[in-house]
């Protein structure tokens, strides 16, 4: 055989005899000494909104940055956050305080100085709590004479919003409240009544008796010529009220019209109330603004 062939075979023998040479196994110390030793992969860019860049870019803030207009899949990077607003332990708004005009019985004094002081005992209630501004008159009305009376009346009625008729047991007929009530109404007041009947009498050590809407006897109406007056209930009829013979130059909002020739009672758009059972010392002040709110005050 020729050398040729000689070298042709030992070829074939060589490749035959030689193993090739073992792959490093994945646990094998050369493996792992290799990924430890190979350099970092680099480091991805960053776009110019930051690093939650792409988080945003899906994930709009909504208007409110506290409340997402969609509730990002699985929290999203922070979760669902409650808005400030309900997390909020500021107190409700406080009514705005009225002058207000108290009209009452002289024989139930000592139950209305309860209500007229009411906050004002010690110094601390009278900054923690809020009470109207006491526009009535403090004299005794047995001291003077009518006219003096009828004067005081209309001038302290000047400057408030809302009059409140301090209810006992004979205040529906007190003249002087009917008259008091009666300049409320030309004045444009606000008109509520609060009964006193449960408070204690420190004088007479009782309570009051139970007496009836002094709004039930007062009404307003129109003549036949459809002028407006305020009117008073005698002996089952409405007439013209003696003490305040004025038109009125418009009629109440907080009380429905009604017809030439008919008279409507103020207990049919003014609301009573108990002071002692409605925690009047607190809502006394929210009484009154509605009262003027509804008569546009």
């Amino acid at each position: 055989m020729s050398w040729q062939s000689d070298n042709y075979f030992e070829q074939i023998i060589r490749a035959l005899s030689d193993s090739p040479a073992p792959r490093p196994s994945a646990n094998s110390d050369q493996n792992i000494l290799h990924s430890l030793l190979k350099p970092p992969p680099p480091t991805p860019a960053v776009s110019p909104r930051g690093i939650f860049g792409a988080y945003l870019a899906n994930n709009p803030p909504a208007l409110d940055s506290f409340q997402r207009s969609t509730a990002p899949a699985l929290g999203g990077l922070f979760g669902r956050r409650t808005p400030l607003a309900a997390r909020s332990t500021q107190p409700a708004t406080s009514p705005r305080v009225r002058r207000v005009f108290y009209s009452f019985h002289y024989a139930d004094v000592n139950r209305v100085n309860q209500v007229r002081q009411s906050g004002k005992i010690r110094g601390i209630d009278s900054e923690r709590i809020k009470t109207v501004q006491d526009r009535s008159l403090w004299e005794s009305r047995k001291s003077f004479n009518a006219e003096y009376l009828r004067r005081s009346i209309s001038n302290n009625i000047v400057g408030t919003s809302a009059t409140c008729v301090l209810t006992g047991e004979h205040t529906w007929a007190r003249p002087w409240c009917r008259f008091e009530i009666a300049r409320s109404l030309l004045n444009g007041n606000g008109i509520f009544a609060v009964r006193i009947n449960h408070l204690w009498c420190i004088g007479q050590r009782c309570y009051g008796e139970f007496g009836p809407n002094p709004l039930d006897y007062i009404a307003v109406g129109k003549d036949a010529q459809g002028r407006i007056y305020v009117y008073e209930h005698i002996d089952s009829g409405w007439y013209k009220i003696e003490s305040m013979s004025t038109q009125l130059l418009r009629w109440p909002k907080w009380l429905a019209p009604v017809a030439n020739g008919c008279v409507r009672p103020l207990s049919t758009g003014a609301p009573i109330y108990d002071y002692e059972s409605q925690n009047g010392s607190e809502l006394l002040l929210h009484w009154s603004n509605q009262a003027a709110k509804s008569a546009g005050r």
